[in-house]
């Protein structure tokens, strides 16, 4: 007797229609890119970010905490199991972070007028 197995609807791939170019890699144009910063707004715009995270770390928790959520993106369960931290405690810790973030980078002039400018 032959086996046969039935996949579930959601499993099956459908071929993308190459007519369709929305699914295509987007390639750089002439003036596709022209608010992009300057050297000079970078820089600017990762000193200001650097010094508002060393402002919104308070212990050696928060800095475990921003090193494996917020740089390293590592779920809440695998940052407790890497860090040793508890995740309710991780997970409090990655909101206050947040939330100094937001309050230091929205008093950053260089960040408020490359915002200002570029959305």
């Amino acid at each position: 007797m032959r086996r046969v197995e039935v996949q579930p609807h959601w499993a099956k791939s459908f071929p993308r229609n190459p007519l369709e170019d929305w699914w295509l890699p987007r390639t750089s144009g002439a003036g596709d890119f022209d608010d992009e910063p300057t050297p000079e707004e970078r820089e600017a715009l990762i000193d200001a970010v650097g010094a508002c995270m060393q402002d919104a770390v308070l212990d050696e928790v928060d800095q475990a905490v921003l090193e494996t959520i917020l740089i390293a993106q590592c779920s809440l369960r695998w940052a407790a199991d890497m860090t040793g931290i508890p995740k309710t405690t991780v997970a409090r810790r990655r909101d206050g972070l947040l939330e100094r973030l937001k309050e230091c980078l929205e008093t950053e002039p260089t960040v408020m007028a490359y915002l200002e400018k570029h959305l």
